[in-house]
């Protein structure tokens, strides 16, 4: 990723480099993105646990917030969908409750959460 007016080269992750892609616009204002990965000094540990506790913080303060979750995959859709209805989605993953709730939507829920994001100690 090249960066600031001497175009400055920082390397990024796959993943990182999918999420700027994903996020992309061509038309509009330019954005600030922060992104943690390159914010933080990931191989300094003191400074990623110090950062760690300012992240409710960082996102309280944020006018919006964007997950990236991974590539999508042949059920993403169908595990968005079920989460956006939210009874269903607490029975099944909460209660562990499938009666109502199909059983590819249960998989695809439970697909969803298995990605490396909700691995992450912010996160939990």
């Amino acid at each position: 990723m090249f960066i600031g007016p001497f175009w400055d080269i920082i390397p990024i992750t796959r993943n990182c480099e999918n999420a700027l892609r994903s996020v992309r616009i061509s038309a509009g204002p330019p954005r600030n993105i922060w992104i943690d990965s390159l914010c933080i000094n990931q191989d300094d540990e003191e400074e990623r646990s110090a950062q760690v506790a300012l992240m409710p913080r960082i996102y309280a303060g944020a006018a919006g917030v964007l997950v990236y979750l991974g590539n999508a995959t042949s059920d993403s859709d169908l595990a968005m969908d079920a989460i956006t209805r939210s009874e269903d989605s607490y029975r099944c993953v909460h209660l562990g409750n499938r009666s109502g709730v199909c059983e590819g939507c249960f998989k695809a829920v439970e697909s969803l959460f298995q990605r490396n994001f909700f691995q992450r100690l912010w996160v939990v």
